[in-house]
């Protein structure tokens, strides 16, 4: 699973558990035409990502994935204070959550914007903010092996073997005599 992805179930994972948030809708994608009636919301999203070479021989990225979360709330009065304590939720939820922050290296940046549409019946109002978050990624190189099987044949020297003879050496021959002691074989197994 590319990281961009497991960030964003992530995040709609924490935030649509989030007992502060609870009654907000959280969408995973970057939704821009709610009804009224569905809101307030957050839509979630990664919208870039990139990769920059850190390995010489294995492949080794430093990357950066950027978080889009996008907050949407009726603009009724006091709109601007809603919007803000819906954002503010947002990413307190995320970044105390330990499990979240361990999947990254640091915050890269951070930014906000505020908009307000007011082109229908009932106007709405949005934030952004976006998070660009970063951590290393290593690709294994993986080899293809086709062997199943390993058998050992162990030829010992036994100094009290009469078969070793003497040759002048204290104890019998200093190799092995050609008959074999034990056999050991070993099966391998596909991994999972």
């Amino acid at each position: 699973m590319l990281e961009r992805r497991r960030i964003r179930e992530q995040v709609i994972e924490i935030l649509g558990a989030t007992a502060s948030l609870a009654g907000v809708r959280v969408d995973d994608s970057p939704v821009t035409s709610y009804e009224i009636e569905e809101l307030p919301a957050l839509a979630i999203y990664t919208p870039a990502e990139t990769w920059t070479s850190r390995g010489s021989s294995a492949p080794l990225f430093k990357c950066a994935t950027t978080v889009s979360i996008e907050g949407y709330i009726a603009a009724v009065d006091g709109w601007a204070a809603d919007l803000d304590d819906l954002m503010e939720k947002a990413a307190e939820a995320l970044f105390s959550d330990p499990e979240f922050v361990k999947g990254f290296s640091k915050i890269a940046s951070a930014s906000m914007s505020v908009g307000y549409f007011d082109e229908g019946a009932k106007p709405f109002a949005t934030a952004k903010h976006q998070y660009v978050l970063e951590y290393e990624w290593e690709f294994e190189p993986v080899v293809s092996d086709d062997l199943t099987t390993v058998k050992i044949e162990l030829d010992a020297i036994d100094v009290a073997d009469p078969n070793t003879g003497n040759d002048g050496y204290a104890g019998g021959s200093p190799g092995p005599d050609g008959r074999i002691e034990g056999v050991v074989g070993i099966t391998l197994e596909a991994a999972p």
